[in-house]
């Protein structure tokens, strides 16, 4: 992985608002409570990215895994989302979770 970054349901709303600002009406449709906070994973080595996916599916609080590109996992998460962290190998985010 090249790097990880968490986007709350605020900041997927903000960039939902950026993609769509061109459909008004589809943007007073959806609340930011409608989107996901996730997690974007970016791969340096797209060859994981099918492991990587299948671990993420079975972890607690992860409620989906999409590849919309070749180097890129984005992880929509519920609120347990420490399972997550250990399953990405990635304590920066959590110190307190350990891999």
């Amino acid at each position: 992985m090249t790097s990880v970054a968490y986007e709350s349901q605020q900041q997927a709303y903000a960039r939902f608002k950026e993609i769509f600002k061109s459909q008004p009406e589809l943007v007073q449709s959806i609340s930011a409570s409608s989107l996901p906070s996730s997690f974007l994973i970016k791969l340096s080595d797209q060859s994981v990215r099918g492991a990587i996916t299948t671990k993420l599916e079975s972890q607690t609080g992860v409620n989906a895994v999409q590849a919309p590109a070749r180097n890129f996992v984005m992880v929509d998460v519920g609120e347990e989302v420490e399972s997550l962290v250990k399953a990405v190998n990635c304590p920066r985010l959590f110190p307190r979770a350990s891999p």
